[in-house]
């Protein structure tokens, strides 16, 4: 998992060379780490002597949460994850806080993949265009910031083939004030909603549909757009 590195292009001024430093060297023992450690077929090689793929997958997890915290500590900054796993809601919280002390409120949203009325879900599948989603989610986020006064923020999104109940997205925002975490937070689902270049389509026993806006999403995002008109007025 990448932590904001597209910031990094098109901010180069925003993060200090030290800073920058311990973020390459994270992701590259990150990948390097998962790649050939925590090969499935190779779990129980000579290698790792036996080694379970369980017992591996629940290391790494610890010693990522511990590089990702201490990361975040150093790096306070945004993040921005589209990936197939899985998110772990209290840990991307306690991430995304940063033990704060200034931060008064922490606002999450979790989506769920849900059944059709009437009708169950056998899947349903997500996609995404690669670098220009990114972009459009951290605009989002920092239109986000412009109108609220916020700590770090997370939005995480899964891409690929998911069941139903399965976590599609989580948007974390932090803030001095419930107010403001309340409504950035809003502000940014609904946005992501409509400006994200994510596509879904949605399986059932008898078809496969691709879903496309609905109107009520597009009318939560009017109302930030008009909010917009109407302070820019006053």
């Amino acid at each position: 998992m990448f932590i904001l590195l597209p910031i990094v292009g098109q901010c180069p001024d925003i993060i200090p060379k030290q800073k920058l430093t311990i973020l390459v060297i994270y992701n590259i023992f990150s990948f390097s780490f998962q790649k050939n450690i925590l090969p499935s077929k190779k779990c129980h090689s000579e290698h790792h002597r036996g080694i379970s793929q369980n017992t591996l997958t629940v290391f790494w997890s610890r010693i990522n949460y511990n590089l990702q915290l201490i990361t975040c500590k150093i790096i306070a900054m945004d993040k921005i994850s589209i990936q197939q796993h899985d998110f772990d809601i209290s840990t991307e919280i306690a991430l995304a806080k940063n033990n704060d002390r200034s931060i008064g409120a922490t606002v999450s949203f979790v989506g769920f993949v849900r059944d059709l009325e009437g009708e169950p879900i056998t899947k349903m599948t997500l996609e995404h265009y690669p670098k220009m989603t990114e972009k459009a989610l951290l605009s989002i986020i920092n239109q986000a910031h412009k109108r609220w006064e916020l700590g770090n923020v997370t939005v995480i999104h899964r891409i690929g083939d998911l069941q139903s109940n399965e976590q599609i997205v989580l948007v974390v925002t932090n803030s001095k004030h419930r107010k403001s975490a309340f409504e950035s937070c809003a502000f940014i689902m609904d946005y992501l909603k409509t400006q994200a270049p994510f596509w879904k389509k949605e399986h059932t026993k008898d078809q496969s549909t691709w879903v496309d806006a609905k109107n009520s999403d597009n009318k939560q995002k009017d109302r930030w757009d008009n909010s917009i008109s109407k302070n820019a007025d006053n």
